[in-house]
């Protein structure tokens, strides 16, 4: 149900995670997410990381492989990485959500594969965060979460 404190509760989980780990940069994506806006949200946030904007425009590897690098890199320069993904409901269609399939647009299903290989690949302080009204095991990419 909207209004519920889901945003709120994930804003005191990021406070409480800086400050148990130092040098942590929070990252978040409100709404539709894609290929594109996590590229264009790390590219922002690690910016001064020429390393990391090199590898998330390398050509020839699959973006779930540049997502995995991209977090070692971070993790390696005591910067790892928070990633809120709020509002997560709006990924999917209004249609599934009527017919209570609650299955993900198919970019956003993609993306959040990548996501959750590359978070499930790193056992340091890196966090991903999703918000979402609606929940549903089976709808969601292989995760360790």
């Amino acid at each position: 149900m909207g209004g519920s404190g889901k945003s709120t509760i994930a804003a005191r989980l990021c406070r409480r995670h800086e400050a148990m780990n130092l040098g942590v940069q929070r990252a978040v994506i409100v709404g539709p997410l894609d290929e594109f806006r996590v590229r264009q949200k790390l590219s922002d946030r690690y910016g001064g990381m020429q390393p990391v904007v090199d590898e998330l425009n390398r050509g020839g590897i699959e973006f779930k492989h540049q997502l995995k690098n991209v977090i070692e890199m971070v993790e390696e320069a005591g910067k790892p990485l928070l990633l809120v993904l709020d509002d997560f409901e709006q990924n999917i269609p209004a249609e599934n959500v009527a017919d209570g399939s609650l299955s993900l647009a198919a970019g956003a299903y993609g993306t959040l594969e990548a996501l959750c290989f590359a978070f499930g690949e790193s056992a340091a302080a890196s966090r991903l965060i999703v918000t979402c009204r609606y929940f549903k095991k089976e709808t969601l990419p292989p995760n360790r979460f």
